[in-house]
């Protein structure tokens, strides 16, 4: 009998710990997609990357006064860093797909995404693929390179909590 209820309770906790890991991941999805809305309206873009089995993203945007750099978790702001920097590229080429033919598309794992404000066009885009991947290539795109370059610059994706 106790045995029984040991294996009951075992299997009841590691439930109830799954389902608190995934419910922050949608809590922590809906809040960077928010975050990016928020800092869109604010300096006219912003960018963002996330995992699916994450509890944490990283959301950014570019202003007169640099780069800042949200580090969120489980939902809410968990540090946020600013960097003086020049504006990022206004007038570059934005054609992103480039991301697809050095790197692979995912259907699960790592996203890369924006949302921008280019010359009156609202360009908003997201995309499944690895971002240690991305973090390795050099691109055509001047634009795609400059973000890239900034994720690495500013340790985006090297998650310290």
């Amino acid at each position: 009998m106790s045995l029984f209820l040991m294996s009951f309770l075992l299997i009841s906790f590691t439930t109830m710990k799954s389902n608190m890991i995934h419910n922050n991941i949608k809590k922590n999805t809906k809040f960077t997609q928010k975050q990016v809305n928020f800092l869109f309206k604010k300096n006219g873009n912003a960018f963002y990357l996330d995992s699916s089995y994450a509890t944490f993203s990283i959301v950014w945007t570019y202003s007169k006064n640099g780069i800042e750099i949200y580090r969120l978790v489980n939902g809410k702001v968990f540090k946020k860093e600013i960097f003086p920097e020049k504006e990022w590229l206004h007038d570059a080429d934005i054609a992103v797909e480039e991301i697809y033919k050095n790197c692979s598309v995912v259907l699960d794992g790592d996203g890369f995404g924006f949302k921008i404000n280019m010359d009156g066009n609202i360009h908003k885009e997201s995309y499944t693929t690895n971002i240690d991947c991305m973090k390795q290539q050099t691109f055509e795109s001047e634009f795609l390179n400059k973000i890239v370059n900034d994720i690495k610059n500013y340790k985006m994706w090297e998650i310290i909590l």
